[in-house]
């Protein structure tokens, strides 16, 4: 468990890290789009892309875990209320 919360924090990390540069590299393309900085940074875009599918696809399992838990821990919507059943019912 320790190394897929690792792997996720390291992804992250590098998502980070890859968008700021790629942030960097649009504006001085397009402050000067003769020199072609776009050209040069797919060596970010790749590390990029597959952290953020490795995020995403542990975020959905993460969530879809939730669900199987959640479901198995729900109440009863008829015995949330016992105490106020049977108000109305009173003569």
């Amino acid at each position: 468990m320790e190394a897929k919360k690792m792997i996720i924090n390291l992804a992250g990390n590098i998502c980070i890290i890859c968008s700021l540069a790629l942030l960097a590299v649009f504006i001085l393309d397009w402050y000067n789009p003769f020199m072609d900085f776009l050209g040069h940074a797919k060596v970010l875009l790749y590390p990029l892309c597959i952290c953020s599918i490795i995020i995403s696809g542990c975020n959905l399992l993460q969530k879809e875990e939730y669900g199987r838990k959640r479901k198995r821990t729900r109440r009863q919507p008829h015995m949330e209320n016992k105490r106020f059943r049977d108000f109305g019912n009173k003569k």
